[in-house]
């Protein structure tokens, strides 16, 4: 390995929190914790240092030696190194720039307006049924016909939108913290079943997922 070369690496994230260093990818949702002296290195080389100049540079803050080929082949598995001809310069490895498309209207369907209205809706339909009994759930409302398979195609095709727009509002929730959440359709035997991928959480710091489920308690 020549270390008088650079490496090009992918655009990163980096997230300190309790003297460990969570790095990753957000477009093809590659993590890893690095230890912070590991994260300073590697931000070393996300600034176009040569391969060599990085290792000194290590020693001489932690007076310690690094394995940089072991640590250049981590990168490498993680897919953090971007394999584009070229030589790499701090310029080549930039960071990840603009908001996540639905992020101002993750916000919006989760601001303080957004549960008032919500809550409005709730105390609609409560002061209808109260004056209307039949609009109060029944099992006839459910068993509306005396054929079972059709209840159950009902049930079960009528199911699949609503929990769609369920998934939906999980990856607006996602977005609105800059997490590029998003849905992948499955099955669980012949269930359709929407799973919300957000593995971009472990970048988001504690304390800013706390606030905002003490803000929804409230």
């Amino acid at each position: 390995m020549h270390l008088d070369r650079s490496v090009r690496l992918h655009p990163l994230n980096f997230l300190a929190e309790d003297g460990e260093v969570v790095v990753g990818r957000t477009d093809i949702d590659s993590y890893a914790v690095f230890p912070s002296d590991g994260a300073a290195l590697l931000q070393r080389l996300a600034g176009g240092a040569a391969l060599g100049d990085a290792a000194e540079w290590y020693a001489q803050t932690y007076g310690e030696t690094v394995d940089m080929t072991d640590f250049l082949t981590t990168l490498h598995e993680l897919d953090f190194v971007d394999d584009a001809t070229g030589p790499a310069t701090p310029d080549s490895n930039p960071q990840p720039s603009g908001p996540l498309r639905w992020q101002r209207l993750g916000r919006a369907a989760f601001s303080p307006v957004a549960w008032v209205g919500y809550a409005m809706i709730v105390a609609a339909v409560t002061v209808l049924c109260l004056n209307d009994h039949s609009l109060l759930p029944h099992r006839d409302h459910a068993f509306f016909v005396q054929y079972l398979i059709i209840i159950e195609l009902t049930v079960a095709l009528g199911q699949v939108p609503l929990i769609l727009v369920h998934e939906c509002f999980h990856v607006l929730a996602a977005r609105r913290l800059g997490i590029p959440a998003r849905i992948r359709v499955s099955h669980r035997l012949y269930f359709v079943v929407f799973e919300t991928v957000m593995d971009g959480l472990v970048l988001v710091p504690r304390r800013l997922i706390h606030r905002q489920q003490r803000r929804i308690v409230r």
